[in-house]
């Protein structure tokens, strides 16, 4: 062990052991510097657990979550506080892009008797799924403030990597604020919506990403 390490677990210990003496602090804060403690001895997860992130009920903590950067301070502190969401092995529990895809298929085809395969945010497959996705508005000038979290013009969809025909851009990966997305619909040649690839399992899929 490094002495940078050793001087940074030594002082974890000893706020642990203030907390544990001291009657005035939640237990919550005790179990907390005792998990960043075995963090700093064991190493911080490399991988997100996505069955339990998508699993969780808050949206905004769902995506928070499914955004962060693992290797980040704050993915550092995320991890502490919510270890339950990470591994330290590549999680074998993501969401097959077959089985979404042929939810919203047959979804569709009950409700309207049509293909809806590529729609699976209109079908509500995302939802039904608990699958974190990000809402893009192709148009800063048009934006649906109500439905869409941001917004991005024509020409920084293009250097993402959407295809020219915004709308034929389904299944496509982009990079969006340094993170992979795949793009689960495209409603209107506007409305965008994108989905962790980290959250997918692309075996048996036949697209052309």
């Amino acid at each position: 062990m490094s002495n940078d390490m050793f001087e940074r677990v030594f002082k974890l210990w000893v706020s642990l052991w203030e907390l544990v003496l001291n009657n005035k602090r939640h237990l919550g804060a005790v179990c907390t510097t005792l998990q960043k403690l075995v963090f700093e001895f064991k190493g911080y997860p490399k991988f997100k657990n996505w069955e339990a992130i998508c699993g969780l009920q808050d949206w905004c903590l769902k995506m928070t979550l499914a955004r962060v950067d693992t290797d980040s301070d704050v993915g550092h502190r995320m991890q502490v506080v919510f270890p339950e969401c990470f591994s330290i092995e590549k999680d074998r529990g993501q969401i097959p892009v077959s089985v979404l895809m042929e939810y919203s298929r047959e979804k569709g085809r009950n409700d309207e008797g049509v293909d809806r395969s590529h729609y699976l945010a209109l079908t509500e497959t995302l939802q039904h799924f608990h699958v974190p996705f990000l809402a893009l508005f192709i148009d800063p000038d048009e934006m649906n403030q109500q439905f869409c979290d941001a917004s991005i013009t024509y020409d920084e969809a293009l250097a993402m990597g959407f295809k020219k025909g915004i709308d034929d851009s389904f299944g496509r990966i982009v990079t969006y604020q340094g993170q992979d997305y795949f793009v689960a619909e495209v409603s209107g040649d506007q409305e965008t919506y994108l989905v962790p690839v980290e959250a997918l399992c692309f075996r048996h899929t036949h697209l052309s990403l």
